[in-house]
């Protein structure tokens, strides 16, 4: 009897500071039968019938059809399973998630196998969560100040920012290794301090519309932390809509 078409979906949720991708590759692992060699090509990136969005925002409508169409021909390696990775599946736009939830519903194939990540459950459409088995991580306080000890953070500051708006350890990892974090947290600083100093103000904003999207978010982040005001938080939701960055940084200045 042949099998009928399932796509095997979990949402996997975390709560606090982790290694997302240690997480993913455990569920991998167990896709695989155990295939150290697959689980490395998955590792690696060559695993033929793998795609892995790192953000949900870096997937697009056309992206998803994509999929669906290479994910309908015949498997290219020997396990014959196929496998997308979507981190962050929050910050994938409702026209996505709505692909998506036709990708679970109606598989274009068989042994397909969705993995999707997530610290913010509400950020995901409900009838995408539907569809998916539910896994929960939880970090405690003592394993995160382990985990910035093992990444070198020195930076009173950013060690008590860090848990506040990072969930995955890698990502944190980019943003230290390339300086991003402490270029936000510098002008967020800098804008503190000069609310009140209007020639400075306009200085900062120049820098501030340059900045892309990924960089703002930082400080929006960051704000959100010291402020908890629920219109920066509406503000860090709504940056998928690449909204005005004049509108953003009035909004930092109030």
């Amino acid at each position: 009897m042949a099998r009928s078409r399932i796509c095997s979906a979990i949402i996997l949720g975390y709560n606090g500071l982790c290694d997302v991708d240690s997480f993913i590759y455990a569920h991998i692992d167990s896709i695989l039968n155990s295939n150290q060699k697959a689980l490395e090509k998955v590792k690696n990136r060559t695993y033929r019938d793998l795609a892995w969005f790192d953000d949900g925002s870096a997937l697009t409508k056309e992206g998803v059809l994509n999929l669906i169409s290479a994910f309908s021909k015949s498997a290219l390696e020997n396990e014959n399973r196929k496998i997308f990775v979507v981190k962050n599946l929050e910050n994938a736009s409702t026209i996505v998630q709505n692909n998506l939830l036709k990708l679970l519903e109606e598989p274009p194939g068989k042994e397909i196998y969705a993995i999707f990540t997530t610290h913010n459950p509400a950020g995901i459409l409900v009838t995408v969560q539907s569809r998916c088995a539910r896994v929960n991580s939880y970090t405690v306080d003592y394993e995160i100040d382990e985990i910035l000890d093992e990444l070198d953070v020195q930076n009173k500051e950013l060690r008590n920012l860090i848990p506040k708006f990072y969930y995955d350890i890698d990502k944190l990892k980019r943003d230290l290794e390339s300086g991003a974090l402490e270029k936000a947290l510098k002008l967020w600083k800098s804008i503190q301090t000069n609310k009140s100093k209007y020639d400075v103000l306009n200085s900062l904003a120049d820098e501030f519309k340059k900045m892309d999207y990924y960089t703002i978010e930082m400080i929006l982040n960051i704000e959100f932390s010291h402020s908890k005001d629920q219109y920066i938080l509406k503000a860090i939701h709504n940056l998928k809509s690449n909204p005005s960055k004049t509108l953003l940084f009035n909004l930092l200045t109030q």
